[in-house]
C-alpha cells in the first residue's frame, strides 16, 4: 500500500467536500424549485376553489330569492283560496237555506194537495 502524504490526503479531502458542497446545492436548488412549483399550484387551488365559493354563494342568493318569490306567491294563493272557501261556503249555506225552505214550501204545498177532497 502507497503512503499518501499529509497533503495528498488534504488535497484529496478537499476535492470530496467540493464535490459534495456542489451535490448539496443541486439538492438545495431541486428544493427551492420543488417548493416555488407547490407553492404555484397550492396558489391556483386556492384561487379556483375561492372563485367555486363565490359561484356557489351566489347561486345560493339566486336560489334564496327565487324561493322568497314562491313563498309569497303561495302566501297569496292561499290568502285567495281562503277567501274563495269563504264565498263558496256563504252561497252554499245561503242555497242550502233556499233549498230548506223549498222543502217546507213542498211540504207544505203537499199537505195542501193532501187536504183537498
Amino acid at each position: 500500500m502507497v503512503k499518501k502524504s499529509p497533503e495528498d490526503v488534504m488535497h484529496y479531502t478537499a476535492i470530496l467536500l467540493e464535490q459534495m458542497r456542489d451535490q448539496i446545492q443541486i439538492i438545495a436548488e431541486g428544493q427551492i424549485q420543488l417548493r416555488e412549483d407547490l407553492s404555484s399550484r397550492v396558489e391556483a387551488v386556492h384561487h379556483e376553489l375561492k372563485q367555486e365559493s363565490a359561484d356557489r354563494k351566489a347561486s345560493f342568493r339566486l336560489l334564496h330569492g327565487q324561493m322568497e318569490k314562491m313563498n309569497t306567491r303561495m302566501d297569496k294563493m292561499d290568502e285567495h283560496m281562503k277567501d274563495m272557501e269563504k264565498r263558496l261556503s256563504t252561497k252554499i249555506d245561503r242555497l242550502t237555506d233556499k233549498v230548506e225552505q223549498h222543502d217546507k214550501e213542498i211540504a207544505v204545498i203537499h199537505t195542501a194537495f193532501a187536504s183537498r177532497p
